[in-house]
């Protein structure tokens, strides 16, 4: 940059602006890794599911692009072992993490564990997660990974405690937040014991859980009947991030 000056590092500017490898500086990113609901799909990136979990991350990414920063994002579909969507997250961080970049995490369902285990080997630090009704289906918790690593800065829990039951709806009031059901659109079955559980902190880092109970609430349309909980917080955690 000698139009610039002589010698001048990010343009003078070390908190706004990055420089990973001595080209022009550029303002940092928000990386957001979104998992959905479901065993089932191999822990692959998908886009185009149609799912409340893939248009949370949209409109995520449109926060950031409105205030002229730049995101990238990726959906992941939980396999039946978390090993391989935990793995598929760490390489969209490895392939796009520069020092400085806002990193943010998403698991609703079964990919409430695969985001609060890539945190514990993303090697990098997350700005925040957001956790919705994490659950294991018929193994009813004993599985569930409850505890946030010290690397997570904040973390908002939501969950219900009404353990569905299995049975499949669809059609276009699947996530209808005013009709009691027991299924989703996002990638699961609602297989029984399907529900959420609080979760802790390891270290000085804040969880925030939000017991979301109640009579129109339950695992299979939680995403869509807390909708404005998540957008909101999404919103201000990309706002806040200096």
């Amino acid at each position: 940059m000698p139009g610039w000056s002589p010698y001048n590092y990010v343009l003078g500017n070390p908190i706004g602006l990055v420089d990973p490898d001595g080209r022009e500086p550029e303002p940092p990113k928000t990386i957001f890794v979104f998992y959905h609901g479901g065993p089932t799909g191999g822990g692959q990136r998908v886009s185009n599911t149609g799912t409340v979990t893939e248009d949370i991350m949209n409109t995520a990414i449109a926060e950031v692009n409105g205030l002229g920063r730049n995101a990238v994002g990726t959906v992941i579909a939980p396999g039946w072992k978390q090993d391989a969507g935990v793995a598929t997250g760490k390489a969209f961080l490895d392939a796009n993490y520069v020092e400085g970049d806002q990193v943010v995490l998403f698991g609703y369902s079964y990919g409430g564990d695969n985001a609060v285990n890539l945190a514990r080997v993303a090697g990098v630090p997350v700005d925040a997660m957001l956790i919705v009704d994490s659950s294991d289906g018929p193994m009813r918790g004993s599985t569930v990974q409850t505890e946030v690593t010290e690397n997570v800065n904040t973390t908002l829990n939501v969950y219900q405690r009404e353990t569905s039951r299995g049975s499949l709806v669809t059609g276009p009031n699947s996530d209808n937040p005013n009709r009691s059901e027991n299924s989703s659109s996002d990638g699961t079955s609602d297989s029984p014991g399907s529900r959420g559980y609080p979760h802790s902190a390891r270290g000085n880092n804040r969880v925030h859980n939000l017991d979301a109970s109640a009579p129109n609430v339950n695992h299979g349309n939680i995403q869509s009947a807390k909708r404005k909980t998540l957008d909101g917080f999404l919103k201000d955690v990309i706002h806040d991030y200096q």
